[in-house]
């Protein structure tokens, strides 16, 4: 059983004689030179050595390729013994199009095959966005619901909870003006959205309920993504017992990064 993950990389585009062949040429657009590499690798979900099963140079990569490539390295796996089970990616606008045309994303029926595949998204992407949704909102608002129970979650309460932490001598929080006031690209760190979506910034609201007003929903939505963010970043069955922390407890289940 394994997981085929893939993403598109930039390149230099330039030609190049090696072996005999000349290379360079992107494989959906021959007359044009490459200006990305479209990889592939096949992850064990019980552990393992990893693999690159292609590597494409492309140009202007578009879904109707994107899902030809997929299912030729999809049918080339499955061909050399390998039982996919899973396709993970990020989810950029031409990704997304692929698993709609392919039905997912969840579970699907791969074309003109019996073969049955999860299509899922990168989850460190979908933390990244989250924390990018709340705060380019017009009101920094998220409304939710958990248990029945409407909530709103508020980013200004993150905030003036960073104004109260950097002003102690003993810091409360791993909050720092980067994490909270980011920039565009600094949007794209996970450090950064870890240091929002963490217990000690939980922990900070409950110690500070006293002086600083604060939407309830907004401790409610740090805590649940911070606890799903814990529960599947775990790269082997014991993580638990190091980390202490029976959360991340998945039993026999090994979720990869």
């Amino acid at each position: 059983m394994c997981a085929l993950m893939f993403d598109e990389v930039k390149v230099k585009s330039h030609l190049r004689f090696t072996a005999g062949h000349v290379v360079g040429h992107a494989d959906n657009h021959p007359e044009k030179l490459a200006t990305s590499a479209l990889a592939f690798e096949l992850v064990w979900h019980y552990g393992g050595p990893r693999f690159t099963v292609r590597v494409i140079p492309v140009e202007k990569l578009n879904a109707n390729h994107l899902k030809e490539y997929l299912l030729e390295v999809i049918a080339t796996v499955k061909h050399s013994g390998g039982q996919p089970v899973s396709v993970i990616c990020d989810n950029c606008p031409v990704n997304q199009r692929v698993y709609k045309d392919l039905g997912g994303p969840g579970l699907v029926q791969v074309p003109n095959d019996t073969l049955q595949m999860y299509l899922v998204h990168d989850y460190v992407h979908i933390f990244k966005n989250i924390r990018n949704n709340w705060i380019t909102e017009p009101q920094q608002e998220l409304s939710f619901e958990l248990d029945g129970t409407e909530y709103k979650a508020c980013w200004k309460d993150i905030c003036h909870l960073y104004e109260i932490d950097s002003k102690t001598p003993l810091r409360m929080t791993k909050l720092t003006h980067t994490a909270v006031f980011s920039k565009v690209l600094q949007r794209q760190s996970v450090p950064l959205v870890c240091n929002v979506f963490d217990d000690k910034t939980v922990a900070a609201f409950e110690a500070v309920k006293d002086k600083l007003e604060f939407q309830p929903g907004t401790v409610k939505f740090v805590t649940l993504i911070t606890t799903w963010f814990q529960l599947m970043n775990v790269k082997d069955r014991y993580s638990y017992i190091k980390l202490r922390d029976d959360r991340v407890n998945h039993g026999s289940l090994i979720v990869t990064v």
